[in-house]
């Protein structure tokens, strides 16, 4: 059986492009969404290179509004993360290999990632009403001109938002050398635990060693840096520098934490950040039917 064909969709152009403007979008809802283009160009018609986009773009928000509520897709997330991030793993390395040619491309689905096929992790659309992305640009905006809106979509039938990822971001505070003891990983109904990206902030600290326990069962036990970037290697996945990234989708299948009852990272900080940024890269409502 054929997996699903998806097509390129052109909505149209950005609005309002300016310095430190916020720029929302609103997308159109009749498809199932697998990843969103954003193609970048400046007044001459030229792609934007990875360092344009990355000064010219502050952040990005995506935000659902269903039939249950709000859902955020994306909240605030830096061009940079977004690079980063969704370029972790090589099943999504195509996908923004062409960011120097102006392709800012924000998958939905991560194929070959996990055993969750794309037709079940793309966004349905049936019990959505509104699907906006939100593009903050800089105050320094040099050289972006025009951004157009394409998103990749499959005509196959219709179906619930359902199980999708998620990446939720948190600002922390912490600026000291000692362990830090976290307590607030997602862990509501529904949710499977893909990674978990620990930024290093803009004067980086160092992580000696990180821990990671769920009810009985410990995930990592004072991994050190080098151990744990090993173990991504082996996995065919790409250690970003500037980020601690903890990977739970062992043998392709997220760490699901419906019954978890208790969770706790310990950071040991060897040099203090100045604030860092986490990030969760979850599969959300997996326990939704896709009827």
């Amino acid at each position: 059986m054929l997996a699903t064909q998806t097509e390129l969709k052109q909505v149209g152009t950005l609005p309002g492009i300016a310095a430190s403007a916020l720029c929302p979008f609103r997308i159109p809802v009749q498809y199932n969404h697998h990843r969103l283009h954003l193609i970048c160009r400046s007044a001459a018609g030229v792609a934007l290179t990875r360092a344009q986009m990355i000064n010219d773009i502050t952040d990005i928000s995506i935000t659902l509004v269903t039939s249950k509520g709000v859902v955020k897709i994306l909240d605030h997330m830096t061009t940079t993360e977004i690079l980063a991030l969704m370029n972790d793993y090589p099943d999504l390395s195509l996908d923004n290999t062409f960011t120097e040619a102006g392709d800012l491309c924000i998958p939905f689905v991560r194929p070959r990632r996990v055993r969750i096929p794309d037709e079940t992790l793309a966004l349905g659309m049936a019990d959505v009403q509104s699907f906006t992305v939100d593009i903050q640009l800089t105050a320094g905006l040099a050289t972006l001109a025009s951004m157009q809106i394409v998103p990749e979509v499959d005509k196959g039938p219709l179906r619930p938002l359902g199980g999708h990822c998620e990446w939720r971001l948190e600002q922390r505070a912490w600026a000291a050398v000692a362990v830090e003891q976290y307590l607030e990983v997602p862990k509501e109904k529904g949710v499977g635990l893909l990674a978990t990206h620990i930024g290093l902030g803009t004067a980086p600290g160092v992580i000696g060693d990180f821990s990671a326990q769920f009810d009985d069962l410990v995930s990592y036990d004072q991994c050190l840096a080098s151990l744990n970037n090993k173990v991504l290697h082996s996995k065919q996945l790409t250690p970003n520098v500037g980020f601690w990234h903890a990977d739970y989708c062992r043998n392709r299948v997220p760490l699901f934490m419906d019954k978890v009852k208790s969770s706790i990272y310990r950071i040991n900080w060897t040099t203090a950040p100045v604030a860092y940024r986490m990030i969760h890269e979850i599969v959300a409502g997996m326990n939704d039917k896709n009827e």
